[in-house]
């Protein structure tokens, strides 16, 4: 049995689609009996364990919530050791985690360099690691032009983003 983090992409953003982590978790338990489904806050972060495939659990759990919720949100699943090796390769040490965010991405993004240091302010950082794009922005992430407009730089690919906070707990949670 492998320990599964999913990450849900614009889940409870906003207003917008609304998926009660609840729901969410009993879904979860309903599809893979035992997993031991957890959830951490209502953006989609689902802690569990199944056997399978990380291609296969998304499909399975995509397709389990545009049945019963009739919702469409990309998902991204790692085995846990994977998020922890990522979360250990943070750049950036700081002690307000909410400046710095890491982007998982659902494929390989390609920095723009130019367009990069058109968007970057000073003390700004975006640091490429394995499985994590690292986004840092000491003056604040809701001022941050670069933060606005990452998906010039890095080729729009699809990623979904946690701050550091929320990474160092997930990982607490994957760990303990």
């Amino acid at each position: 049995m492998t320990q599964w983090l999913v990450l849900l992409r614009g889940v409870n953003v906003g207003g917008h689609n609304r998926l009660p982590m609840a729901a969410l978790r009993d879904l979860t338990d309903a599809l893979w009996p035992d997993a031991g489904a957890s959830t951490y806050i209502a953006s989609g972060n689902l802690i569990f364990t199944a056997n399978g495939q990380a291609a296969d659990i998304s499909q399975s759990l995509s397709d389990a919530i545009a049945k019963n919720f009739n919702l469409t949100v990309p998902i991204l699943t790692l085995p846990s050791q994977t998020f922890l090796n990522a979360v250990a390769t943070c750049p950036y040490t700081c002690d307000t985690g909410k400046t710095v965010h890491g982007y998982f991405y659902f494929k390989q993004p390609t920095i723009d360099t130019g367009r990069l240091a058109d968007l970057r302010v000073h003390g700004e950082g975006l640091t490429l690691c394995q499985d994590v794009l690292w986004l840092h922005t000491p003056q604040g992430f809701g001022k941050s032009k670069l933060a606005e407009r990452l998906g010039s730089v890095t080729g729009n690919v699809s990623m979904t983003a946690r701050n550091l906070n929320s990474c160092r707990k997930l990982a607490a949670l994957l760990d303990g």
